[in-house]
């Protein structure tokens, strides 16, 4: 018998009534003078359940539930509140925060012995590593989360490292290994209809036919992707897909289409705090404008998109591929503060001060300014090595 496909109408309320349930389970234990455990408890499932749609109430949320979990010793409830933590920052691009309170969610459930608790926090902390350009640990860690969650029989965990797996070998270059890991998160992500999941396959799926040069169908891969992030209120899902999209527009010669769904997503991703999407809208919207002859537009924009990646911090690069952060489904969940580890500061190191191409006024990184050379048209250039699919601009290399 075929599925039939649920709409966004069906779907979003369903979303909405699980967070007003968990809104009202945490009023409730707000005004309990009994058991504090549970009001750690209900901050945490609140945490966890808008991560996706509103990050920074996500980490206070569990900022509060890392503070009682503290005061009355209740560890479990911190390793939760650690882990949404490392997922909220995740989300707002503070990698470096991320990856140390992800490893210190692991510490803690490693120690009680809690296979759940340790798959979501390896695949946090697989995660942040892969931001972080840091891929051989980001592999340990995925690996690790997904041999624990196919040991649990959890079909969503393993979908989920799966697509994480497939992002890093993306990075790598290795595009076969990259579209095999995909199409098996794919499968699994529709056979459960998480939409979701689905939504992040189908955004990396994109990524590997336009990398083959196959622009039709990773237009097609992009749409339906962001169909399923918007069913379930995945706003950085929705904007990330849609950035691929003006990209894969770009590639076609077709800037003014392009524009219209970059402003569009700039616009979003300031509604939503979502900082990465923006610094990488700004860069394309330039070269969008560099097409239709608006120069001093263009220049704008591209300083202003490395102004933003200025704010987050260059340390890092952010893949375009999108990362899955789901959990176990019967476990609750928070943030939290993190220790400062000697892995979290060398992860934090600051990149060399970008120069600044005088002509076309962009501030270009040591490497972009090695690519471009000399030249009669430096604009172009400049524009070119900034935009292109390499994104030198926002590249973070490791050693070794």
């Amino acid at each position: 018998m075929a599925r039939v496909r649920r709409s966004p109408s069906r779907i979003i309320p369903l979303v909405s009534a699980l967070h007003e349930e968990l809104e009202l389970r945490l009023r409730r234990a707000r005004g309990s003078t009994h058991s504090d455990w549970e009001l750690v408890d209900a901050l945490n499932e609140l945490s966890w359940a808008i991560r996706q749609k509103d990050p920074q109430g996500s980490l206070a949320l569990a900022t509060e539930a890392d503070e009682h979990a503290r005061e009355i010793s209740y560890e479990v409830g911190l390793g939760w509140a650690l882990r949404n933590a490392g997922h909220a920052h995740y989300r707002l691009a503070d990698y470096a925060a991320s990856l140390a309170e992800s490893l210190e969610a692991l510490e803690i459930f490693e120690r009680m012995g809690l296979d759940a608790g340790c798959a979501s926090a390896a695949g946090g902390v697989g995660m942040a590593y892969t931001r972080l350009a840091d891929y051989a640990m980001g592999l340990k860690y995925h690996r690790e989360s997904l041999r624990i969650r196919r040991a649990m029989g959890d079909p969503a965990g393993e979908g989920a490292s799966l697509n994480n797996l497939g992002v890093i070998h993306f990075e790598l270059a290795d595009y076969p290994v990259a579209l095999e890991h995909y199409l098996s998160s794919l499968e699994i992500w529709q056979r459960l209809q998480h939409r979701d999941g689905a939504g992040h396959a189908f955004n990396n799926l994109g990524e590997v036919h336009e990398k083959m040069g196959d622009l039709g169908r990773a237009l097609e891969c992009y749409d339906q992707a962001q169909v399923a992030f918007e069913e379930v209120g995945n706003g950085v899902g929705a904007g990330a897909t849609r950035v691929n999209r003006a990209r894969v527009l770009l590639e076609r010669s077709e800037p003014a289409a392009a524009l219209d769904v970059l402003e569009h997503c700039v616009a979003r991703a300031r509604e939503g705090g979502d900082r990465w999407n923006e610094a990488v809208c700004h860069p394309l919207m330039g070269r969008a404008l560099l097409s239709l002859g608006r120069i001093s537009e263009a220049e704008y924009h591209f300083d202003l998109g490395l102004e933003v990646l200025s704010e987050l911090g260059s340390a890092t690069r952010r893949p375009r591929r999108s990362c899955s952060s789901r959990g176990c489904a019967s476990t609750t969940d928070a943030t939290a503060r993190p220790r400062c580890t000697s892995t979290a500061r060398s992860a934090s190191r600051a990149r060399p001060a970008p120069t600044r191409c005088a002509t076309a006024r962009i501030r270009l990184s040591p490497s972009c300014t090695r690519r471009a050379g000399a030249t009669s048209a430096p604009s172009a250039i400049c524009a070119s090595t900034i935009t292109g699919r390499s994104r030198c601009w926002a590249e973070r290399r490791t050693a070794g």
